[in-house]
């Protein structure tokens, strides 16, 4: 055939389920971000995991709130990530979309979680530029 191969992002998602501490695996598709929509992670070190700015004003800017929606597991010493940072998409990207409901250990879920592949290659080139900081109520 050749050609270039494409790598699902949903399937590289659902790829780190399944396993140790996340036993359940998401229902993600792909889909595409376009020239100038926003989308949020966690910061300190920031992750191909990200949400949208709806998710994080309905958690009412709480630590615990947000990442209990997306089901993410605690730091074991420094808690839930204090920050979120929005990149803006300067070009279209595709990526892997679902809501975090399989690993209800972690909260309710129910939150939109995006990933991201390659993300930092993204902000090296600048496909994905920092536009927001955001303090969380930890």
């Amino acid at each position: 055939m050749g050609g270039l191969q494409f790598k699902s992002p949903a399937k590289t998602a659902q790829s780190w389920q399944g396993k140790d501490d996340y036993p359940g695996v998401d229902d993600y598709v792909d889909i595409n971000m376009h020239e100038g929509d926003i989308l949020y992670r966690g910061e300190p070190n920031g992750t191909e995991y990200f949400t949208t700015l709806d998710a994080v004003e309905s958690s009412n800017r709480n630590a615990t709130t947000l990442f209990e929606g997306l089901q993410v597991k605690p730091h074991p010493v420094h808690g839930f990530r204090g920050q979120v940072s929005g990149y803006r998409f300067t070009q279209t990207v595709t990526v892997g979309y679902g809501q975090a409901l399989a690993n209800p250990q972690f909260g309710p879920g129910g939150l939109d979680q995006f990933y991201v592949p390659n993300v930092q290659k993204l902000i090296d080139k600048g496909i994905l530029v920092l536009v927001d900081t955001i303090d969380l109520v930890k």
